[in-house]
């Protein structure tokens, strides 16, 4: 029997695990097939337990997400939220060109709704990982202010002024990540994407210091820490991997064999437009040359971010086909 927990354990330590791990992102896709609407449920956690649950089985994954929220944190600061088939977004952002050093937030029912998600999936997936989600300050920030604004403000930030906003945001973060590690969680993944905006010099002056903050306090808690960032993050990976998460996770158009140069393992890639859109032969055969490129040692197969909803089970299964075939390959 494969011990699921123990292979992911190997693959973040570098080293090639009995077969390579499979944990794809899935999240809204999972309500394709199932009998809920989103409205439902959010409303009621073993819902999404249920739907999760259903797609891990189906699929033959070896580890499993919540749904990708990157609302939840912004949400507890003051953010009002939509709920869409596509999932939580935020309806406006609540500051505009200044912001107070100091903000002040409110346990959100959303946050203890997640605590209860991963309390459960730990429960019915019992011998499967289960990784939770945090949002990363910089992201945080930019629910806040808009993704422009966040980047006009970055760019004359000459005397560091945001640095009060961004400690009070990481205590937040911190006080999130303690109460999804209430749950036991093996692993909690901070969710940066706005990252990969900024060149390697801006991403070390204002994003390694917090997020290398986040992690620690992640593994203070007893968890793995991972780190990702959607987009092209190619130019900073090199950054990212000095941030202390045990793996990074990586969208499509960065070259995994060449992320792997800076020490880290990484988790991911394939295109979540590939596994939409193509045919299963198709995704089959990419994974194939993917883990071929990385040599599957220190890698956790991954789509590069959250799969879209509309993607079929078939395409996604394609994944875990491509790495049974690579790694029952005798030079494996």
């Amino acid at each position: 029997m494969v011990n699921h927990i123990r292979i992911l354990e190997d693959a973040l330590r570098g080293e090639k695990p009995e077969k390579i791990p499979i944990i794809p992102l899935l999240g809204v896709v999972s309500l394709d097939h199932v009998p809920y609407s989103i409205e439902e449920v959010y409303k009621d956690p073993n819902l999404m337990v249920k739907s999760l649950t259903k797609m891990a089985r189906v699929l033959h994954v070896d580890g499993i997400t919540p749904f990708m929220d990157l609302t939840v944190e912004a949400e507890a600061l003051g953010c009002p939220v939509n709920l869409s088939p596509q999932g939580r977004s935020i309806k406006e952002h609540i500051y505009q060109s200044s912001l107070p050093s100091d903000l002040n937030w409110e346990l959100s029912n959303v946050m203890v709704y997640y605590q209860r998600v991963l309390e459960s999936l730990k429960k019915s997936l019992s011998n499967l990982p289960v990784i939770g989600y945090v949002t990363g300050p910089y992201t945080v920030l930019s629910q806040l202010i808009s993704p422009t604004s966040l980047v006009i403000l970055l760019m004359r930030d000459e005397e560091n002024s945001l640095s009060p906003v961004i400690y009070s945001l990481c205590k937040l973060i911190e006080e999130y990540i303690e109460i999804l590690s209430e749950a036991e969680p093996d692993a909690l993944m901070v969710l940066e994407p706005v990252g990969c905006f900024f060149n390697p010099t801006v991403f070390r002056e204002y994003f390694s210091d917090p997020l290398r903050s986040i992690s620690n306090y992640i593994r203070k808690m007893g968890v793995y820490s991972l780190l990702h960032i959607c987009g092209d993050s190619s130019s900073i990976v090199g950054e990212m991997a000095k941030t202390g998460y045990l793996s990074l996770s990586l969208d499509s158009p960065v070259d995994l064999k060449e992320a792997k140069k800076y020490g880290c393992s990484v988790w991911g890639n394939l295109d979540t437009g590939l596994l939409l859109e193509a045919s299963p032969q198709q995704i089959e055969a990419k994974t194939l040359d993917l883990l071929e490129r990385t040599e599957g040692a220190g890698h956790i197969l991954s789509s590069g971010c959250d799969i879209r909803p509309g993607t079929s089970p078939e395409n996604i299964y394609a994944m875990v086909k491509g790495a049974e075939k690579f790694s029952s390959r005798p030079d494996h």
